[in-house]
């Protein structure tokens, strides 16, 4: 006798006990969908490059022991240096960055917190970064923002363009069309529970909810998948270590102990503004309401 779908469960179940059981089964498709983009995002992820070429033996040995080397990257065992911190926080998120931002406007002295509690700019200092003169122009910018948090969250979202680049060119982010190919993967396990749906046949109503569910589904999946392919897994790896190496450093920070500049603004790259401590008061993070 041959074998017969339509007598199985769940395709033999009436019809809102079919929709339920098909929602739980095409999640767990949307589910395999994302853990195999997942798994192809790290084995198509080839050795991290810098601007000179492949990083070699010798460069790994050679940071793995905090010695510098010439390539364009962030290497687990090398702190990150100048301008380098803001891709941290870039990699970090979107609150990471304007914490990294405000702190090293504060630190470089032409960003001071008042006495009454908010912030001024001091057009006679000038920013010792690129990146600084760009934030002081959109800080300055009333069309920015009404308030420095709207204005910091302007220069973040303005800069995110060029440090997705600068991450990508360093081996740290996931360019647009690996993230596409790996999003396309992902979305297969939503078009594999449509199809699941549809073996059956199934009146109007239920046919309308089978499509609402797939559009459900859709939306997760790239709420879960688009943020998880932004990044590279070297850059996850420097993450964790980065955020493993930080402890004396962040517990001075937080504390308020005497820290260079630099400190406070690689803490506030890793930890975000809720990472200061006593540090914030002096940055003046009231006034952003944080």
């Amino acid at each position: 006798m041959p074998f017969d779908l339509s007598t199985t469960w769940p395709w033999s179940a009436p019809g809102t006990e079919f929709v339920v059981a098909w929602l739980i089964l095409s999640s767990i498709f949307v589910g395999l969908g994302v853990l195999v983009a997942m798994i192809m995002g790290d084995v198509l992820d080839g050795p991290v490059r810098g601007a000179h070429g492949a990083v070699s033996a010798m460069d790994q040995a050679l940071t793995s022991v905090g010695v510098a080397t010439a390539h364009d990257t962030l290497l687990v065992g090398r702190f990150p240096r100048g301008d380098e911190v803001f891709v941290v926080a870039f990699l970090q998120s979107r609150r990471h960055l304007e914490a990294a931002l405000w702190a090293a406007a504060v630190t470089d002295g032409w960003l001071r917190p008042g006495s009454d509690g908010g912030m001024s700019i001091l057009d006679d200092v000038e920013p010792n970064d690129p990146i600084l003169e760009q934030v002081k122009a959109v800080l300055q910018d009333p069309a920015a923002g009404a308030t420095m948090q709207r204005r910091l969250r302007a220069a973040a979202l303005r800069l995110a363009p060029s440090l997705q680049t600068r991450a990508e060119r360093m081996g740290l982010a996931r360019g647009g069309e690996r993230r596409s190919v790996l999003i396309l993967l992902a979305l297969v396990g939503a078009g594999v529970g449509l199809g699941v749906g549809l073996l059956r046949s199934v009146g109007i109503e239920t046919l309308y909810w089978l499509y609402y569910g797939v559009a459900l589904h859709v939306v997760v999946t790239l709420l879960l998948v688009m943020p998880l392919t932004a990044r590279h897994r070297q850059a996850k790896a420097y993450l964790r270590w980065l955020d493993e190496t930080l402890g004396a450093m962040r517990a001075d920070v937080q504390a308020g102990a005497p820290a260079c500049d630099s400190d406070v603004v690689l803490v506030a790259a890793v930890d975000g503004f809720s990472g200061l401590g006593s540090q914030g008061p002096r940055l003046g993070v009231r006034s952003l309401g944080s």
